[in-house]
């Protein structure tokens, strides 16, 4: 069995009969739904990453991190963890050109849907936090107008963390169109011809946006277009010559886009050749399947809980208070999920998709 059959539980791997949700992190085969751990085990590496490097670009930001030091370990981890998402989400995205309109409202519900319930849900906390206790949860006074409350649609003024879930929504969108009606290298030219549009034109949202689309089909790609055991040695040296080549460039221009490129294909091509080597981790199995709530906690109260732990409790080391900051997320995390097993339609917060499913198979 070859490397790549680690991801599927049976020999069938056919892409539209194993529909995988990235969201859900599972696989359906002859009705029955099945964990895909290995791709978890990724799922869960990135969006540990996610935080931890989040809090360190907290902490330099409020002086507790030595900048030389700081700054090196938070390039190290955004060079890749970010697009290691996107070519995950791109691996296992299932290409159906007869049910394009069902995918793409499955998309939006799946993505879309929680954007919407988190920036209106803030965006009231805001609201009545400065209303009843004069309490300013971000710098400046929640606006109230009709054009703000419109606006929060696609707005990501005060929920910045909260980019990903838009991006990957557009991805997914215009791939799909794409794939249908071209093909998946006119998917990959176009994104390409975005990448760099993004780099000249950095102002542009959209292309900021959609130049994450690069990562998405080369994850398509690379399983569409598997190697076999055989050809194992040479992608490997393929994958440390481009990380070789992505150094050097930082190194030299500082062009970072690529950069992001060229070590996040090679991050996730190294793990792709030796994935059954990969031991089956528990925890990070199920911080990958939970990935969805851990990333909308941990956008959420991430500040928040620097305030309790640096204003209020008064730590001021600098391991301690980035090891607790991502700890206490991690517990808040696990609590609701903990409670939403119970309570089903906080699940619906989290994966609307689902839920919905669930829901209608009563």
């Amino acid at each position: 069995m070859g490397y790549l059959d680690t991801f599927y539980h049976g020999k069938n791997k056919e892409r539209c009969e194993n529909e995988v949700d990235l969201s859900a992190g599972t696989t359906v085969m002859n009705g029955q739904t099945l964990r895909n751990t290995k791709l978890d085990m990724l799922r869960g590496i990135a969006i540990l990453l996610v935080i931890f490097g989040h809090g360190i670009e907290l902490l330099l930001q409020k002086g507790f991190i030595a900048r030389d030091v700081g700054e090196k370990i938070y390039d190290a981890i955004y060079m890749f963890h970010m697009p290691l998402f996107f070519m995950i989400s791109g691996y296992v995205s299932k290409s159906n050109k007869e049910r394009v309109k069902s995918i793409i409202i499955k998309n939006i519900i799946t993505y879309y849907v929680p954007y919407l319930i988190l920036s209106y849900a803030y965006w009231i906390a805001r609201l009545v936090a400065w209303k009843l206790f004069g309490i300013q949860l971000l710098q400046g006074v929640p606006e109230t107008s009709l054009m703000e409350i419109v606006q929060r649609c696609w707005n990501t003024k005060d929920l910045a963390w909260a980019w990903f879930l838009l991006s990957l929504l557009l991805v997914k969108i215009v791939f799909n169109l794409l794939d249908t009606y071209a093909s998946e290298r006119v998917a990959f030219a176009c994104f390409s011809i975005i990448f760099w549009l993004a780099y000249i034109f950095p102002q542009n949202q959209a292309f900021n946006y959609l130049s994450w689309g690069i990562y998405f089909t080369i994850g398509y790609l690379v399983h569409k277009y598997h190697v076999n055991e055989n050809q194992r040695l040479l992608m490997f040296i393929m994958c440390i010559n481009v990380m070789a080549i992505g150094i050097v460039r930082y190194l030299d221009c500082g062009l970072d886009m690529v950069v992001k490129l060229l070590v996040g294909v090679a991050v996730f091509m190294i793990y792709m050749l030796f994935v059954q080597c990969v031991p089956d981790l528990k925890f990070i199995i199920f911080c990958g399947r939970e990935s969805m709530v851990l990333y909308m906690v941990h956008g959420l109260v991430q500040y928040r809980v620097y305030h309790i732990l640096a204003q209020i409790f008064h730590i001021q080391t600098s391991a301690l208070l980035l090891s607790l900051l991502l700890i206490v997320q991690l517990l808040l995390a696990f609590m609701i999920i903990k409670v939403s097993a119970k309570i089903r339609w906080i699940q619906f917060i989290f994966y609307p998709y689902r839920y919905i499913q669930q829901r209608n198979n009563k």
